[in-house]
Protein backbone atom coordinates (compact mmCIF):
# COMPACT_ATOMS: atom_id res chain seq x y z
CA UNK A 1 0.00 0.00 0.00
CA UNK A 2 2.47 2.40 1.23
CA UNK A 3 4.57 1.84 -2.30
CA UNK A 4 1.64 1.97 -4.37
CA UNK A 5 0.92 5.49 -2.98
CA UNK A 6 4.72 6.65 -3.19
CA UNK A 7 4.34 5.39 -7.05
CA UNK A 8 1.04 7.84 -7.26
CA UNK A 9 3.20 10.55 -5.72
CA UNK A 10 5.98 10.26 -8.12
CA UNK A 11 3.36 10.27 -10.88
CA UNK A 12 1.89 13.47 -10.05
CA UNK A 13 4.50 15.12 -9.44
CA UNK A 14 5.89 14.16 -13.10
CA UNK A 15 2.62 15.56 -14.29
CA UNK A 16 2.98 18.92 -12.44
CA UNK A 17 6.15 19.25 -14.15
CA UNK A 18 5.53 18.10 -17.37
CA UNK A 19 2.59 20.85 -17.22
CA UNK A 20 4.54 23.67 -15.92
CA UNK A 21 7.51 22.66 -19.09
CA UNK A 22 4.82 22.60 -21.38
CA UNK A 23 2.92 26.54 -20.00
CA UNK A 24 7.00 27.22 -20.26
CA UNK A 25 8.08 26.62 -23.66
CA UNK A 26 4.68 27.60 -25.57
CA UNK A 27 5.67 29.69 -28.51
CA UNK A 28 4.97 33.15 -27.80
CA UNK A 29 2.82 33.10 -30.62
CA UNK A 30 0.44 31.06 -29.14
CA UNK A 31 0.25 33.29 -26.19
CA UNK A 32 -0.08 36.08 -28.72
CA UNK A 33 -2.99 34.35 -30.20
CA UNK A 34 -5.63 36.08 -27.58
CA UNK A 35 -3.90 39.23 -27.74
CA UNK A 36 -5.29 41.61 -30.57
CA UNK A 37 -4.04 40.08 -33.78
CA UNK A 38 -4.19 41.19 -37.62
CA UNK A 39 -4.80 42.82 -40.22
CA UNK A 40 -3.30 46.57 -39.38
CA UNK A 41 -5.77 48.70 -40.54
CA UNK A 42 -4.02 51.78 -42.60
CA UNK A 43 -6.36 54.90 -43.27
CA UNK A 44 -5.27 57.67 -45.53
CA UNK A 45 -6.20 58.39 -49.25
CA UNK A 46 -7.50 54.68 -49.44
CA UNK A 47 -8.10 51.66 -46.78
CA UNK A 48 -5.50 49.05 -46.32
CA UNK A 49 -5.73 45.86 -44.14
CA UNK A 50 -1.99 45.10 -44.30
CA UNK A 51 -2.15 41.09 -43.71
CA UNK A 52 0.61 39.77 -41.65
CA UNK A 53 1.95 37.83 -44.68
CA UNK A 54 1.95 41.06 -46.38
CA UNK A 55 3.93 42.68 -43.58
CA UNK A 56 6.60 40.31 -43.21
CA UNK A 57 7.01 40.60 -47.09
CA UNK A 58 7.31 44.42 -46.53
CA UNK A 59 9.95 43.98 -43.90
CA UNK A 60 11.74 41.64 -45.95
CA UNK A 61 11.70 44.10 -48.70
CA UNK A 62 12.91 46.94 -46.09
CA UNK A 63 14.09 45.38 -42.59
CA UNK A 64 14.28 47.61 -40.11
CA UNK A 65 16.01 47.09 -36.61
CA UNK A 66 16.80 48.97 -33.17
CA UNK A 67 19.15 46.99 -30.78
CA UNK A 68 18.02 48.30 -27.55
CA UNK A 69 21.15 47.79 -25.24
CA UNK A 70 19.95 49.10 -22.36
CA UNK A 71 17.43 46.33 -21.97
CA UNK A 72 19.07 43.96 -24.18
CA UNK A 73 16.06 44.23 -26.47
CA UNK A 74 16.27 43.81 -30.06
CA UNK A 75 13.30 45.47 -32.51
CA UNK A 76 12.73 44.03 -35.86
CA UNK A 77 10.02 45.05 -38.16
CA UNK A 78 9.15 48.32 -40.80
CA UNK A 79 9.31 52.01 -40.67
CA UNK A 80 7.03 53.25 -40.17
CA UNK A 81 7.00 55.73 -43.01
CA UNK A 82 6.92 53.50 -45.53
CA UNK A 83 3.45 52.09 -44.03
CA UNK A 84 2.24 55.42 -44.63
CA UNK A 85 3.53 55.11 -47.77
CA UNK A 86 0.62 52.95 -49.06
CA UNK A 87 -1.94 55.19 -48.28
CA UNK A 88 -0.31 58.70 -48.15
CA UNK A 89 -1.75 59.07 -52.15
CA UNK A 90 -2.97 57.32 -54.70
CA UNK A 91 0.63 55.78 -55.29
CA UNK A 92 1.20 53.19 -53.25
CA UNK A 93 4.56 52.54 -54.20
CA UNK A 94 6.68 56.20 -53.32
CA UNK A 95 6.28 58.25 -50.26
CA UNK A 96 5.03 61.71 -50.84
CA UNK A 97 7.60 63.63 -49.62
CA UNK A 98 5.24 67.26 -50.85
CA UNK A 99 2.19 66.22 -48.60
CA UNK A 100 4.59 65.53 -45.62
CA UNK A 101 6.16 68.72 -46.25
CA UNK A 102 2.70 70.37 -46.41
CA UNK A 103 1.70 68.62 -43.14
CA UNK A 104 -0.81 65.90 -41.85
CA UNK A 105 -1.09 64.41 -39.05
CA UNK A 106 -0.12 60.27 -38.71
CA UNK A 107 -1.89 59.03 -35.53
CA UNK A 108 -0.83 55.17 -33.86
CA UNK A 109 -3.82 53.60 -32.43
CA UNK A 110 -3.40 50.61 -30.15
CA UNK A 111 -5.96 47.83 -29.28
CA UNK A 112 -7.04 49.35 -26.35
CA UNK A 113 -7.77 52.97 -27.67
CA UNK A 114 -4.33 54.61 -26.57
CA UNK A 115 -3.08 56.34 -29.65
CA UNK A 116 -0.01 58.69 -30.33
CA UNK A 117 -0.02 61.56 -33.11
CA UNK A 118 2.77 62.65 -35.33
CA UNK A 119 3.15 65.50 -37.29
CA UNK A 120 4.35 64.66 -41.07
CA UNK A 121 7.29 66.39 -40.73
CA UNK A 122 8.66 64.08 -38.00
CA UNK A 123 7.91 60.60 -39.66
CA UNK A 124 8.71 61.69 -43.63
CA UNK A 125 11.60 58.97 -44.18
CA UNK A 126 12.84 58.65 -40.39
CA UNK A 127 14.30 55.24 -40.51
CA UNK A 128 14.26 55.70 -36.35
CA UNK A 129 10.51 55.16 -36.06
CA UNK A 130 9.89 51.64 -36.22
CA UNK A 131 6.58 49.04 -36.21
CA UNK A 132 8.09 45.80 -34.63
CA UNK A 133 6.18 42.51 -34.91
CA UNK A 134 9.71 40.48 -33.43
CA UNK A 135 11.23 41.22 -30.12
CA UNK A 136 14.76 39.00 -30.14
CA UNK A 137 14.04 36.80 -32.53
CA UNK A 138 10.47 36.15 -31.66
CA UNK A 139 7.06 37.35 -31.93
CA UNK A 140 6.06 39.74 -29.83
CA UNK A 141 4.63 38.61 -26.25
CA UNK A 142 0.31 39.02 -25.63
CA UNK A 143 1.07 42.75 -23.67
CA UNK A 144 2.63 43.85 -27.32
CA UNK A 145 1.10 42.20 -29.89
CA UNK A 146 0.50 42.14 -32.98
CA UNK A 147 2.89 45.39 -33.38
CA UNK A 148 4.64 48.09 -31.10
CA UNK A 149 5.94 51.37 -32.07
CA UNK A 150 9.56 51.84 -30.94
CA UNK A 151 12.44 54.14 -31.49
CA UNK A 152 15.52 55.12 -29.75
CA UNK A 153 14.04 58.89 -30.08
CA UNK A 154 11.48 57.97 -27.50
CA UNK A 155 11.21 58.91 -23.86
CA UNK A 156 10.05 56.37 -21.58
CA UNK A 157 5.86 55.60 -22.59
CA UNK A 158 4.38 58.18 -24.90
CA UNK A 159 4.78 57.39 -28.37
CA UNK A 160 5.80 53.63 -27.84
CA UNK A 161 2.02 52.76 -28.62
CA UNK A 162 1.68 48.83 -27.78
CA UNK A 163 -0.66 46.62 -29.89
CA UNK A 164 -0.62 48.57 -32.42
CA UNK A 165 -3.67 47.65 -35.28
CA UNK A 166 -4.73 51.11 -37.01
CA UNK A 167 -2.97 53.76 -38.59
CA UNK A 168 -4.77 57.18 -39.86
CA UNK A 169 -3.27 59.77 -41.91
CA UNK A 170 -5.38 62.65 -40.78
CA UNK A 171 -5.58 66.57 -42.31
CA UNK A 172 -3.86 65.53 -45.49
CA UNK A 173 -5.90 68.06 -46.94
CA UNK A 174 -4.61 71.56 -47.04
CA UNK A 175 -5.83 73.33 -44.29
CA UNK A 176 -4.54 77.17 -43.98
CA UNK A 177 -1.36 77.92 -45.69
CA UNK A 178 1.26 78.86 -42.70
CA UNK A 179 3.11 82.38 -43.25
CA UNK A 180 6.51 81.62 -43.59
CA UNK A 181 7.93 84.58 -41.55
CA UNK A 182 7.67 84.46 -37.82
CA UNK A 183 5.61 87.85 -37.00
CA UNK A 184 2.61 89.02 -35.50
CA UNK A 185 -0.05 88.68 -35.63
CA UNK A 186 -0.77 85.30 -34.96
CA UNK A 187 -3.62 83.46 -36.88
CA UNK A 188 -6.21 82.07 -35.15
CA UNK A 189 -8.85 79.26 -37.42
CA UNK A 190 -11.29 77.44 -35.64
CA UNK A 191 -15.44 77.64 -35.17
CA UNK A 192 -14.31 81.10 -35.93
CA UNK A 193 -11.05 83.11 -37.41
CA UNK A 194 -8.69 85.97 -35.66
CA UNK A 195 -5.61 87.53 -36.78
CA UNK A 196 -4.42 88.11 -32.74
CA UNK A 197 -1.97 91.14 -32.62
CA UNK A 198 0.89 91.61 -30.45
CA UNK A 199 -0.85 94.55 -28.63
CA UNK A 200 -4.21 91.75 -28.26
CA UNK A 201 -2.23 89.11 -27.60
CA UNK A 202 -0.33 91.94 -24.64
CA UNK A 203 -3.84 92.75 -23.63
CA UNK A 204 -4.56 89.31 -22.78
CA UNK A 205 -0.89 88.60 -20.76
CA UNK A 206 -2.21 91.45 -18.76
CA UNK A 207 -5.42 89.81 -17.83
CA UNK A 208 -4.22 86.42 -17.34
CA UNK A 209 -0.93 86.49 -16.86
CA UNK A 210 1.04 83.00 -16.04
CA UNK A 211 4.75 82.37 -15.72
CA UNK A 212 7.02 79.18 -15.43
CA UNK A 213 10.60 79.03 -14.32
CA UNK A 214 13.34 76.91 -16.04
CA UNK A 215 17.30 76.87 -16.79
CA UNK A 216 16.69 79.32 -19.51
CA UNK A 217 15.32 82.08 -17.94
CA UNK A 218 11.53 82.85 -16.35
CA UNK A 219 8.82 82.79 -19.58
CA UNK A 220 5.68 84.90 -19.25
CA UNK A 221 2.23 84.61 -21.30
CA UNK A 222 -1.06 83.32 -20.99
CA UNK A 223 -2.59 79.63 -21.13
CA UNK A 224 -2.83 77.79 -24.57
CA UNK A 225 -6.27 77.30 -23.62
CA UNK A 226 -7.35 81.14 -23.45
CA UNK A 227 -6.02 81.16 -26.93
CA UNK A 228 -8.38 77.92 -27.97
CA UNK A 229 -10.99 79.84 -26.39
CA UNK A 230 -10.92 82.70 -28.99
CA UNK A 231 -12.37 80.49 -31.96
CA UNK A 232 -13.39 76.54 -30.53
CA UNK A 233 -17.48 78.04 -30.75
CA UNK A 234 -19.22 81.43 -31.35
CA UNK A 235 -18.44 82.96 -28.30
CA UNK A 236 -14.87 84.28 -27.88
CA UNK A 237 -15.19 85.14 -24.32
CA UNK A 238 -15.55 81.63 -22.61
CA UNK A 239 -13.62 77.93 -23.23
CA UNK A 240 -16.09 75.03 -24.83
CA UNK A 241 -15.12 72.81 -22.49
CA UNK A 242 -17.94 70.41 -23.56
CA UNK A 243 -16.40 70.55 -27.26
CA UNK A 244 -13.05 69.76 -25.71
CA UNK A 245 -14.62 66.58 -23.97
CA UNK A 246 -15.88 65.05 -27.29
CA UNK A 247 -12.56 65.74 -28.94
CA UNK A 248 -10.59 67.91 -31.42
CA UNK A 249 -6.80 68.60 -32.42
CA UNK A 250 -5.34 71.32 -31.88
CA UNK A 251 -2.43 72.03 -34.36
CA UNK A 252 0.15 74.55 -33.43
CA UNK A 253 2.42 75.88 -36.08
CA UNK A 254 5.70 77.80 -36.55
CA UNK A 255 6.86 78.49 -40.08
CA UNK A 256 9.07 75.43 -39.92
CA UNK A 257 7.58 73.18 -37.95
CA UNK A 258 4.50 72.21 -36.02
CA UNK A 259 2.81 70.29 -33.67
CA UNK A 260 -0.77 68.50 -32.31
CA UNK A 261 -2.13 68.25 -29.16
CA UNK A 262 -5.39 66.17 -28.40
CA UNK A 263 -8.55 69.12 -26.68
CA UNK A 264 -8.22 67.07 -23.60
CA UNK A 265 -4.39 68.04 -23.18
CA UNK A 266 -5.13 71.31 -23.70
CA UNK A 267 -8.43 72.29 -21.84
CA UNK A 268 -7.79 74.24 -18.45
CA UNK A 269 -3.98 73.25 -18.43
CA UNK A 270 -2.26 76.30 -17.41
CA UNK A 271 0.94 74.03 -17.29
CA UNK A 272 1.10 75.05 -21.61
CA UNK A 273 2.10 78.42 -21.78
CA UNK A 274 1.93 80.83 -24.83
CA UNK A 275 4.82 82.82 -23.84
CA UNK A 276 5.66 85.72 -25.44
CA UNK A 277 8.50 87.37 -22.95
CA UNK A 278 11.50 85.93 -21.15
CA UNK A 279 13.34 87.56 -18.02
CA UNK A 280 10.16 90.57 -18.86
CA UNK A 281 11.80 91.24 -22.44
CA UNK A 282 10.61 90.38 -25.78
CA UNK A 283 11.44 86.87 -27.42
CA UNK A 284 14.26 86.72 -29.22
CA UNK A 285 13.62 85.92 -33.14
CA UNK A 286 16.08 82.45 -32.49
CA UNK A 287 16.97 80.35 -29.17
CA UNK A 288 20.26 82.24 -28.50
CA UNK A 289 22.04 78.41 -28.31
CA UNK A 290 20.60 77.33 -31.62
CA UNK A 291 20.06 80.01 -34.19
CA UNK A 292 17.71 77.49 -36.51
CA UNK A 293 15.37 77.58 -33.27
CA UNK A 294 12.79 79.80 -33.83
CA UNK A 295 10.82 81.43 -30.47
CA UNK A 296 9.68 85.16 -31.72
CA UNK A 297 6.80 85.95 -31.26
CA UNK A 298 5.67 83.15 -28.87
CA UNK A 299 7.03 79.93 -27.80
CA UNK A 300 5.10 77.43 -26.11
CA UNK A 301 6.44 76.19 -22.58
CA UNK A 302 5.96 75.03 -19.42
CA UNK A 303 5.90 71.64 -16.81
CA UNK A 304 4.96 68.70 -18.55
CA UNK A 305 6.20 69.67 -22.45
CA UNK A 306 9.20 68.39 -23.74
CA UNK A 307 11.38 69.03 -27.12
CA UNK A 308 8.81 67.76 -29.53
CA UNK A 309 5.82 70.12 -28.34
CA UNK A 310 7.62 73.25 -27.29
CA UNK A 311 6.82 74.96 -30.63
CA UNK A 312 8.50 78.36 -31.10
CA UNK A 313 8.15 81.04 -33.56
CA UNK A 314 4.15 80.52 -33.05
CA UNK A 315 2.19 81.78 -36.12
CA UNK A 316 -0.55 79.68 -36.41
CA UNK A 317 -3.09 77.82 -34.03
CA UNK A 318 -6.04 75.42 -36.28
CA UNK A 319 -8.50 73.55 -34.36
CA UNK A 320 -8.72 70.21 -36.57
CA UNK A 321 -11.88 67.75 -36.67
CA UNK A 322 -13.85 70.48 -34.26
CA UNK A 323 -17.08 68.79 -32.89
CA UNK A 324 -20.28 71.17 -33.71
CA UNK A 325 -21.26 72.60 -30.98
CA UNK A 326 -24.77 71.54 -29.77
CA UNK A 327 -27.20 74.62 -29.88
CA UNK A 328 -28.47 75.72 -26.76
CA UNK A 329 -32.77 75.06 -26.49
CA UNK A 330 -34.44 77.69 -27.64
CA UNK A 331 -37.06 79.03 -24.71
CA UNK A 332 -40.13 78.97 -27.23
CA UNK A 333 -39.80 75.54 -27.17
CA UNK A 334 -41.80 74.61 -24.47
CA UNK A 335 -42.14 71.17 -25.21
CA UNK A 336 -38.88 70.48 -27.01
CA UNK A 337 -39.72 68.90 -30.04
CA UNK A 338 -37.89 71.21 -31.77
CA UNK A 339 -40.29 73.43 -33.53
CA UNK A 340 -42.40 76.27 -32.60
CA UNK A 341 -46.00 75.30 -33.01
CA UNK A 342 -49.33 75.02 -31.06
CA UNK A 343 -47.73 72.01 -28.98
CA UNK A 344 -45.92 74.79 -27.07
CA UNK A 345 -49.22 77.35 -26.95
CA UNK A 346 -50.40 74.21 -24.98
CA UNK A 347 -47.54 74.07 -22.86
CA UNK A 348 -48.17 77.57 -21.90
CA UNK A 349 -52.12 77.23 -21.47
CA UNK A 350 -51.61 74.39 -18.79
CA UNK A 351 -50.16 76.95 -16.36
CA UNK A 352 -52.85 79.53 -17.41
CA UNK A 353 -53.19 82.79 -14.66
CA UNK A 354 -50.54 81.38 -12.61
CA UNK A 355 -48.26 84.07 -10.97
CA UNK A 356 -44.79 84.05 -9.55
CA UNK A 357 -41.49 86.01 -9.69
CA UNK A 358 -40.28 87.25 -13.29
CA UNK A 359 -39.13 83.89 -15.70
CA UNK A 360 -40.26 81.12 -12.53
CA UNK A 361 -41.11 78.44 -15.03
CA UNK A 362 -40.30 78.06 -18.78
CA UNK A 363 -43.57 79.22 -19.46
CA UNK A 364 -43.24 82.48 -18.23
CA UNK A 365 -41.61 83.63 -22.07
CA UNK A 366 -41.85 87.04 -21.27
CA UNK A 367 -40.83 86.99 -17.30
CA UNK A 368 -43.80 89.15 -16.32
CA UNK A 369 -44.24 86.70 -13.47
CA UNK A 370 -47.63 85.66 -14.61
CA UNK A 371 -48.75 82.98 -17.15
CA UNK A 372 -51.25 84.97 -19.34
CA UNK A 373 -51.23 85.97 -23.30
CA UNK A 374 -48.20 87.65 -23.37
CA UNK A 375 -46.80 84.54 -23.09
CA UNK A 376 -48.49 83.49 -26.06
CA UNK A 377 -47.63 86.38 -27.90
CA UNK A 378 -44.36 85.48 -27.63
CA UNK A 379 -44.75 81.85 -28.90
CA UNK A 380 -46.46 83.77 -31.92
CA UNK A 381 -43.47 85.88 -32.57
CA UNK A 382 -41.57 82.56 -33.02
CA UNK A 383 -44.31 80.57 -34.74
CA UNK A 384 -42.83 77.63 -37.48
CA UNK A 385 -38.90 78.24 -36.38
CA UNK A 386 -37.07 75.00 -35.89
CA UNK A 387 -33.62 74.50 -34.48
Amino acid sequence: MKARLTRLRFVSCVLLLLAISVTLLLPAATVAATAPDWPLQLVGAATVNLTQTEFESLRSAYPASWDDNATGSLWEGVTLWRLVALVDDGDNTTFSDAMAAAGYNVRVVGADGYSYTFPSQDVARNDSFILAHELNGGPLPAEKYPLKLVSPDFEVGGPSVSQVVRIELQNTAPTHPVPDVAEWPIQLYGALSDNLTQAEFEAGVLSDSLTCSDNTGTWTGMALWRLVALVDDEDPATFNGALAVEGYSIKVSAPDYYYVFDSATVAGNDNIIAANALDGQPLPLTDPTNSLKLWYPVKLVGAGLHSGDRVGGVVMIELLNLPAPTPDEPEWDLNGDHVCDIGDVVKVGLRWGETGIGGWVPEDLNSDGTIDIGDVVVVGLYWGKTW
